[in-house]
């Protein structure tokens, strides 16, 4: 007559050292590939999103957010003003091949 280890009867599996080292550096190489040096603080950081993904789902759902929650200020000038500073600015931040946009929201509180 066979008879079952508690543990397989239980459905509970030991894991192996082989399994073990191998999980540990799949998990490792996941962590790895998701980190990059923050051009801010120069301290390596998780990034869960990449950037083009990042600039992909700014494309699809910023229009529809500025646009229901806000709405742009009607003063063309106004508008083309801040767009050019902000412009001139972009260049010189941490992360200047992004695709900035600059439009003055039509509201009665700071918004920055």
């Amino acid at each position: 007559m066979m008879t079952q280890s508690a543990s397989a009867v239980h459905g509970v599996h030991e894991l192996s050292r082989r399994h073990f080292l191998w999980l540990t550096s799949l998990s490792a190489a996941g962590w790895v590939a998701g980190c990059a040096t923050s051009p801010v603080t120069g301290k390596p950081q998780l990034m869960l999103v990449s950037e083009e993904e990042e600039i992909q789902t700014d494309r699809q759902y910023s229009p529809l957010q500025f646009s229901s929650d806000y709405g742009t200020v009607q003063d063309r000038t106004l508008n083309d003003y801040v767009n050019q500073v902000g412009m001139h600015m972009s260049p010189r931040t941490h992360r200047p091949k992004m695709p900035y946009s600059f439009r003055v929201a039509n509201e009665t509180y700071v918004n920055a």
